[in-house]
């Protein structure tokens, strides 16, 4: 059989995209009591998830990646390993004590799972001013980006050698790598044009009230192979699900 030459670039949100899920402010009926219960429930899954990769108190940077598998099990895109992940430990640590506490921890998660739209903007302009300047450089957007895309492939190569996919018929690491390599710079080309046209000034960084418009479309990366794929989220606006406490009909079920 002949190896699948088809791979997307890039999934990428353009002007108009829908918004993040979660992000709308129509309000849902809730029921109070099962909210709260829900609400107490997902409080003590974040407790013990630390408990389980800090036994001593104190969250390190080797445990935290292992605890956002948390994120994953409720639902968002996964952190770990990302570049939006990595900064989210500087973003957690509130008090720059270079650990994470549990209380840190749980209300960085909850933040993350069911804060409002305007939390996560701000925990996603934390992660690109990394400096706490105040605004958002050019230079650092790109490299994130950069750093983004090729964690999407390397780890959909990955994926792929457990998939369904017959061996006969999957891409090479290196076919992986080289057509990853050759499509970055559209994606960086993309991203570069969407900033400038935000940078009124043309001084290379955007202010937050500029950066609030550029992370509203969906940037999320998708390498893709297939039936394959994986998504790398850029902004914490698009990593998280719906609203865990809805109160909603029960989700639709497979067809027989």
């Amino acid at each position: 059989l002949a190896q699948v030459r088809h791979f997307s670039i890039f999934a990428m949100g353009v002007a108009g995209a829908k918004p993040a899920p979660g992000a709308s402010d129509t309000p849902q009926a809730h029921d109070p009591v099962r909210g709260a219960v829900r609400e107490s429930q997902h409080l003590t899954v974040l407790r013990q998830c630390f408990a389980r990769q800090a036994p001593g108190g104190a969250l390190e940077k080797a445990g935290f990646d292992e605890a956002l598998r948390v994120a994953e099990e409720q639902g968002m895109l996964r952190l770990r390993g990302t570049p939006l992940g990595h900064r989210l430990y500087k973003i957690f640590d509130k008090d720059g004590s270079g650990s994470i506490t549990e209380a840190e921890f749980v209300a960085g998660m909850s933040k993350l799972a069911t804060g409002t739209p305007e939390e996560r903007l701000q925990m996603t302009f934390q992660a690109y001013d990394s400096a706490g300047t105040g605004i958002v450089h050019k230079t650092d957007v790109l490299n994130f980006f950069q750093q983004s895309w090729d964690f999407a492939w390397k780890t959909l190569s990955e994926e792929l050698k457990t998939s369904a996919i017959p061996q006969a018929r999957r891409p090479s690491a290196k076919d992986l790598d080289d057509f990853a390599r050759s499509n970055r710079d559209a994606c960086l080309g993309v991203i570069s044009a969407d900033f400038d046209a935000l940078d009124a000034s043309r001084q290379g960084h955007l202010d937050q009230q500029a950066f609030r418009t550029f992370v509203q479309s969906d940037r999320t990366i998708c390498a893709q192979c297939g039936t394959v794929e994986f998504r790398v989220p850029v902004s914490f606006m698009h990593a998280t699900p719906p609203p865990l406490y809805p109160d909603l009909a029960a989700p639709p079920q497979l067809a027989a």
